[in-house]
């Protein structure tokens, strides 16, 4: 009985946050949304729960959340941001596999990290993979949208960056976020948002 309470917790938990996710993408649609003070470790959270279901049998999610930093910008925002960079590092891992999320402050910037130890991304795809309705999917699968609607949403609506890291590594692949910091700290910050003095 437990065990069925806890799992429509999570359905429950998860149809909430499909549609919060749903608005979010109507309003960045209509040309964004409300600006606030984000935790950055708790929409991830939200977003690894929404994906579990769909995480393939031999695949691990690891997650190092430890930014305890906030950003400014719209929570929507971050939940689409994360949810579709581990929806693509879950469909390119094989199994058995390994999907790794860290969040970490880096000086003015909170970094989200997403990698996988799947095929990686080809040299000749890399540059591809930012346009809108590029994808390497079978027909019916995707529209290719997922990375151009998430660095739209980092750069225009956070003013931060993404990129996909192209170290030495020998398979895999890295998409690193780096957002502006904001929070109780940065009431200047805020101001400016607002168009308040």
């Amino acid at each position: 009985l437990a065990q069925v309470r806890e799992a429509l917790g999570r359905v429950i938990e998860g149809s909430e946050r499909v549609v919060v996710i749903v608005d979010g993408l109507m309003a960045f649609a209509r040309g964004g949304g409300p600006r606030t003070q984000v935790d950055l470790d708790n929409e991830v959270r939200a977003a690894i729960r929404l994906v579990s279901a769909s995480v393939p049998a031999g695949v691990r999610v690891e997650s190092e959340l430890g930014a305890g930093a906030r950003v400014l910008g719209n929570p929507v925002g971050v939940g689409i941001v994360a949810v579709n960079l581990l929806s693509n590092a879950l469909r390119a891992v094989g199994s058995p596999g390994r999907v790794r999320v860290r969040t970490r402050v880096e000086g003015a910037s909170v970094v989200l990290d997403v990698e996988d130890d799947g095929p990686g991304v080809p040299d000749a795809l890399r540059q591809r993979i930012w346009d809108p309705f590029f994808t390497t999917k079978a027909a019916g699968e995707g529209l290719g949208l997922g990375l151009a609607l998430v660095q739209r949403i980092v750069v225009d609506d956070f003013g931060g960056t993404i990129e996909l890291v192209t170290d030495d590594r020998p398979r895999g692949a890295c998409f690193r976020v780096s957002f502006p910091r904001g929070g109780a700290a940065d009431d200047a910050v805020d101001a400016n948002i607002r168009g308040g003095p």
